[in-house]
């Protein structure tokens, strides 16, 4: 991917991209093993038919020998492409392992409390329908949570109200208690 949208690091999650390489790599050479002794084992075969027509006899070391001789482009080209093939791997890992890693800071940025409207992922990126249901799951949360704090701020404004009720109950059955100021007690104050 070119472009300002590019990924700069080679592993973007070294953990999967690095466990998917390691298997990519064994699976390439153990292919490559068993192709080079499935090609011998074939040769072998058309050398035991050659030894039975009369053929010279060679012993394992010279035949093996003589086989790799004969078939070694096979091995250079299958070294050759080896780091073209981890290249490709590792940048098909990107387009899995960067909505991973994308994902997981959301989540993180939703335990911090920080609201997150949706995920955008880059273009060639895989994992688009679990964006699609990632975000679908965003905006019920979002309204979740501005349901809550909706009620938090009516229960917060009815707790005033039903404080300050309270306090004017209490101003009035304190007024009622205290006996009416007769106007001689007022004058003999002043």
């Amino acid at each position: 991917m070119k472009g300002p949208n590019r990924r700069r690091q080679v592993f973007v999650n070294r953990l999967v991209q690095g466990r998917i390489l390691m298997r990519i790599a064994c699976y390439w050479f153990f292919y490559n093993l068993a192709l080079w002794h499935t090609l011998f084992l074939f040769r072998w075969g058309q050398y035991r038919l050659e030894v039975l027509n009369g053929g010279t006899p060679l012993t394992f070391a010279e035949l093996y020998g003589s086989f790799s001789m004969q078939y070694y482009p096979i091995v250079l080209t299958a070294l050759a492409t080896a780091p073209l093939l981890m290249w490709d791997i590792l940048k098909l890992t990107h387009r899995v392992a960067g909505p991973l890693v994308r994902f997981n800071s959301t989540l993180q940025q939703l335990m911090a409390g920080q609201h997150v409207e949706r995920v955008t992922l880059r273009e060639g990126d895989l994992l688009l329908e679990f964006r699609d249901e990632f975000n679908a799951f965003l905006a019920y949360y979002n309204e979740q949570m501005a349901r809550l704090k909706s009620y938090e701020a009516q229960s917060q404004i009815g707790c005033t109200e039903n404080e300050l009720l309270a306090q004017v109950q209490e101003l009035q059955s304190a007024t009622r208690e205290q006996e009416p100021l007769s106007s001689e007690a007022i004058s003999t104050e002043s």
